[in-house]
C-alpha cells in the first residue's frame, strides 16, 4: 500500500473541497437566475382566452350545438354538445 505524505493528502483535500464550493456557488447562482427569469416573466407564460364566440360550425366542429347554463352567480358558461351514435365514427 501506497502512503502519501499528510501535507500531500491535506492539499488534495483542500483542492477537492474548493472545486466543490465552486460548483456550489455556480449551481447556486444559476438557480437564483432561473428563479429571477421565472419570476419576471411569468406573465409571458400566462394563457388568456379570446373572448369572442365562434360557432362550433367555424370551429370545424360539424354537428356540435351551443348549450348556455346560467349559475347562480348569474354568469353563464357556454358549453357544446355533440350527439353521436357509435356507428357514425370512421
Amino acid at each position: 500500500m501506497v502512503s502519501y505524505p499528510p501535507e500531500r493528502v491535506r492539499a488534495w483535500l483542500m483542492s477537492v473541497r474548493q472545486e466543490i464550493m465552486e460548483l456550489t456557488l455556480w449551481l447556486v447562482a444559476v438557480y437564483a437566475v432561473i428563479c429571477v427569469a421565472a419570476y419576471f416573466g411569468n406573465r409571458r407564460y400566462m394563457y388568456f382566452p379570446d373572448p369572442t364566440r365562434t360557432a362550433p360550425a367555424a370551429a370545424g366542429l360539424a354537428g356540435a350545438k351551443e348549450i348556455e347554463i346560467a349559475a347562480s352567480d348569474g354568469v353563464t358558461l357556454v358549453a357544446l354538445r355533440n350527439d353521436f351514435s357509435p356507428t357514425s365514427i370512421g
